[in-house]
């Protein structure tokens, strides 16, 4: 009778600990749980080796070890036929980022001009800061990224907000 109890006991703390466990697991940014499940999985894996080294079940690794190895050096020419591809791929990757990532940060190669400005933004030079203002942030909800815009158009839209601020 006593070990029901216990067992109901111990599974109904396992079920609050889950719970509350749970609940901070959502509540934390996705950069913290990254890093803490990087850190667990060390953490096991460390625990695993030692464990098997002192239980005197560590025997398996070495061989394992050696297989992986051997199955790697066997698909090494099989993996080559693919390096120009995958090596255009990453490259193609890299590339789409820096262009893409420089959009967004609002950079291009010339600036423009403030005729450019207010036509990009629809407005006339006589526009006050408040005009300037709420053309901008009525063009950028329509054409933000976010929203299906692009980033080319969005930060063409941040410049020519910037430029004509500058000049108010």
């Amino acid at each position: 009778m006593e070990s029901v109890l216990i067992r109901i006991y111990l599974i109904l703390a396992i079920i609050i600990l889950a719970f509350v466990l749970l609940r901070k697991f959502i509540k934390t940014p996705p950069n913290v749980i990254s890093l803490l499940l990087k850190k667990t999985g060390l953490f096991f894996l460390i625990f695993t080796v030692v464990l098997l080294a002192v239980s005197g079940r560590l025997n398996w690794v070495v061989p394992l070890i050696g297989v992986l190895f051997a199955f790697s050096l066997r698909m090494l020419p099989w993996a080559a036929r693919f390096m120009p591809q995958l090596h255009r791929l990453w490259f193609a990757f890299r590339q789409n980022k820096y262009q893409s990532s420089s959009r967004a940060s609002g950079k291009k190669s010339g600036t423009i001009t403030i005729a450019e400005a207010y036509e990009i933004l629809g407005l006339d030079s006589t526009a006050s800061k408040q005009q300037i203002i709420m053309s901008h942030r009525l063009l950028i909800q329509k054409l933000h990224p976010d929203r299906g815009g692009s980033d080319y158009l969005a930060a063409q839209i941040n410049q020519a907000k910037e430029v004509l601020l500058k000049n108010k």
